[in-house]
């Protein structure tokens, strides 16, 4: 039975095929010129020899490295980590290095203890007249010479103090030679026609964009590559702060330091521009930052990362909330004077409730617990 439905389908199949319009070829007799298939060497018998590329390092010089990155992350981002070394300047007490020196109409105090970003002690500066000038400058007989085309930026924290900082209160000013690796008032080698060269440079110029609120630590970058109208100089001696015309508050310095490339590595001498070096982008140990943010609101907006505070007490102090108490977020122009008078208590016990201790800033954002205030103010 199933051999006859073979045999009948077979018969149909050769009928259809022989079925073919006048003229017409058969498909075996048409000639087409179709291109010859690829066959991937895969399906072709045996296993091909895998093919393997081996990378090969990209070796770049410290000049090309700098000149693609230093636009977009700052000349202190972009050296590479194992030639570049940070030098402090004062961090409680001066580096044996460098010294400082009033001007006239200033009051400056190197052991100040209310207000330390970091450590026991920072620097108070008072200025009693407009334009004061607070020096800090290289002395005669310094081991390290500051060479103007390695040092890459100087760094130090400013604390506004009472009042609110405006960024045209203060100016930064660099201070050089062509001649003397050290500071002295007499040296002009560096001027132009005899005039001074350096540039006065406002904080809105260092990395600064809104007022600083009262008792409030941030972290001024002063890039010497930004420094785009200071001369061309051999040696930094210095530099110095000034105070602008009508701003006389007292504020706080600490934590200065100068970054700079290193003549020599680990024992090795320095390379040469022209020897290639793989280059390895410096990573900085992250520290507590103030973001000011610009906004069209006429109130400045702030992020703050609070500074952890200081104790010279080697016991770990625990907050106890005493009963009744509340939870309150530090908002700009905040003291604990002013705190303790709206709530109702002594300074003392509002400080001791919060482990914090006499000259503690108080960051804003930062969180502190009180007795709800006597005039019923709504906690922020």
């Amino acid at each position: 039975m199933s051999r006859s439905v073979l045999v009948v389908e077979l018969c149909v199949v050769l009928m259809l095929g022989g079925c073919l319009p006048a003229g017409a070829e058969s498909e075996s007799a048409v000639s087409m010129n179709l291109p010859t298939p690829t066959i991937h060497p895969f399906f072709l018998a045996g296993s091909p020899t895998p093919i393997r590329v081996q990378p090969t390092p990209t070796e770049i010089s410290l000049d090309d490295f700098s000149s693609t990155l230093e636009a977009t992350l700052g000349a202190s981002l972009v050296r590479p980590q194992s030639e570049v070394k940070s030098i402090v300047i004062y961090d409680d007490e001066f580096n044996s290095d460098w010294l400082a020196l009033e001007g006239e109409n200033i009051e400056a105090d190197f052991k100040y203890t209310t207000a330390v970003h970091n450590g026991r002690y920072s620097i108070s500066i008072t200025p009693f007249a407009d334009f004061s000038t607070q020096y800090f400058v290289v002395q005669q007989g310094a081991d390290q010479q500051y060479l103007q085309d390695k040092v890459i930026a100087i760094y130090f924290w400013l604390n506004s103090g009472d009042g609110f900082l405006q960024l045209d209160d203060l100016a930064f000013t660099m201070l050089g030679s062509d001649e003397l690796p050290y500071y002295t008032a007499q040296d002009k080698s560096a001027y132009i026609d005899d005039e001074f060269p350096f540039s006065e440079t406002r904080l809105y110029y260092l990395g600064l964009n809104q007022t600083i609120p009262p008792n409030t630590w941030v972290e001024v970058e002063v890039l010497l590559d930004n420094l785009i109208y200071d001369p061309d100089y051999t040696y930094i001696t210095g530099f110095y702060i000034k105070n602008n015309e009508g701003y006389t508050h007292t504020f706080y310095i600490d934590d200065i330091s100068v970054l700079m490339i290193a003549d020599e590595v680990s024992g090795q001498a320095f390379p040469s521009e022209d020897e290639p070096i793989v280059a390895t982008p410096l990573e900085r140990t992250p520290t507590p930052t103030v973001t000011l943010s610009p906004t069209s609101d006429i109130s400045p907006t702030l992020t703050v990362t609070p500074t952890p505070t200081m104790s010279d007490s080697s016991v770990e102090c625990v907050i106890t909330i005493p009963s009744g108490w509340v939870s309150y977020r530090i908002v700009a122009g905040d003291a604990i004077s002013n705190l303790a008078i709206q709530s109702g208590v002594a300074p003392e016990d509002l400080m001791q409730a919060n482990c914090l201790i006499p000259g503690d800033p108080l960051s804003i954002g930062q969180e502190i617990f009180r007795p709800p205030f006597q005039n019923n103010t709504s906690t922020p």
